[in-house]
């Protein structure tokens, strides 16, 4: 294909608005592009003028999937400096909504496969695109793939999300959940009348997330370096200043790890609030609206070796300096992802014998002390919550003594040296209903 053609798919797919639905016109688009080249396709609708995409070339074991989603997120308009729904070229950059995340993948994706097919490639196996539509908020494309049979043979998946020629390895999963709290309105000069929905959900809140820190708080991922995250986003109640409040709602999003699977999560907030309800007036009620696990894979399978020899001179022209790989770093693991770098002057990502500085040594008897600085961290999380709680007071005199008195020196360099252990890492690219649903069994060829 010439340069113009390739850029003339990418130009056609970014005209097309597709921001929260209207991916059936994409998918129809593609569509006519690959009946073009001859390429083997279907559009297949799912509800109002919503469409996933499938098509393939070659045949037979093994099947490798890429994928991407058609629709892109809102725009504001008045922040563009051109039209968002025209891709723009300026200082050899492409502007437009989607040229990053995913049109621009999504037209990569349909080059590659039309090239395979003219140079009368895969001569063995299969390469199947499937388009998605509503990645962005409830991935109703994915799940029709999943439930209509579509990826039952598949033996590797590779999305083709921007992740700046960096692949991620690691990722956390996600638990969101709407909690409702239901009461009895009254006014506010007989609050004994009435049950008050928000201080109820403000309970049983506090309740859920001190149950769930107190059985995650001490296990860390080996990768990212971070507990399960319990994050309080949304809250609604009450109508006004004079009433006992009969309604409350609050969303919830719990960021997973491998290490303490999403199952038990919902176990502790199912057991949380039957407790709380069996002790108190009104009743709470919850629904699990996402249920992502967390992505694992082999970081040394043929997939992502291959995927390192092929992006690195891609990677390399881009001209990324130490100091900013290492900013692409902080972001992603700010992000609950973990990358895996393979360039000259940087190695691979997790270090191995390198993951901590040289001049952090671990004892024996360190991991109890770093237990004890852990815990005081919590006491001052829980003294600032509870201020009148004297016993933590006492509890954090005590908690310090023993440190200053087992441990006088923080790098105890006497004690036996423990080798650090290679942690476990794996290849992973996005926290998506695909990889949840099925990618764990889909790098086993590769």
């Amino acid at each position: 294909m010439e340069k113009a053609e390739k850029v003339q798919i990418l130009r056609d797919l970014v005209s097309i608005n597709t921001i929260g639905g209207n991916e059936l016109e994409a998918a129809q688009y593609l569509k006519s592009v690959f009946d073009k080249y001859g390429i083997k396709n279907e559009v297949r609708p799912l509800q109002d003028n919503r469409a996933n995409l499938v098509a393939e070339i070659g045949s037979g074991k093994p099947v490798l999937v890429v994928s991407g989603h058609l629709d892109v997120v809102a725009v504001n308009e008045q922040e563009w400096q051109s039209d968002p729904f025209t891709l723009t070229e300026k200082d050899g950059q492409f502007y437009g909504r989607g040229t990053a995340d995913m049109k621009s993948g999504m037209a990569a994706f349909v080059i590659a496969m039309i090239e395979a097919q003219q140079a009368q490639q895969p001569q063995h196996g299969t390469v199947c695109l499937l388009a998605t539509a509503d990645e962005e908020v409830g991935e109703i494309g994915a799940a029709a793939f999943y439930e209509d049979g579509t990826m039952k043979d598949a033996d590797a998946l590779l999305l083709g999300e921007p992740t700046g020629y960096l692949l991620v390895h690691t990722h956390t999963g996600a638990v969101d959940l709407q909690i409702q709290a239901h009461g009895q309105a009254a006014h506010s000069s007989r609050p004994q009348t009435g049950v008050n929905a928000v201080e109820n959900l403000i309970e049983v809140l506090d309740l859920i997330k001190n149950n769930v820190l107190k059985k995650t708080q001490y296990t860390i991922s080996p990768v990212l370096k971070k507990p399960t995250l319990f994050n309080i986003d949304c809250f609604h109640g009450g109508e006004q200043v004079n009433t006992i409040p009969s309604a409350a709602e609050a969303e919830v999003n719990i960021r997973t790890i491998s290490e303490y699977p999403n199952d038990q999560i919902i176990d502790i907030v199912n057991k949380s609030i039957a407790a709380y309800n069996e002790l108190n007036k009104g009743q709470i009620t919850y629904k699990v609206t996402t249920n992502l696990i967390p992505i694992s894979g082999n970081p040394d399978s043929r997939l992502i070796k291959l995927i390192q020899k092929i992006a690195q001179p891609y990677y390399q022209a881009l001209n990324d300096t130490p100091a900013k790989i290492q900013q692409h770093q902080h972001a992603a693991e700010l992000m609950g992802v973990f990358l895996m770098l393979q360039i000259k002057f940087s190695p691979l990502v997790p270090w191995g014998e390198q993951m901590l500085p040289n001049s952090f040594m671990i004892a024996p008897a360190e991991p109890i002390m770093l237990f004890l600085d852990l815990a005081m961290k919590r006491l001052t999380n829980l003294m600032n919550i509870f201020p009148n709680r004297c016993f933590l007071i006492l509890l954090t005199f005590i908690v310090n003594y023993l440190q200053t008195i087992l441990f006088p020196s923080p790098k105890l360099k006497n004690q036996p040296l423990l080798k650090n252990t290679k942690p476990v890492c794996y290849p992973a690219f996005s926290n998506n209903y695909w990889y949840n649903k099925y990618y764990h069994q889909a790098t086993s060829i590769f």
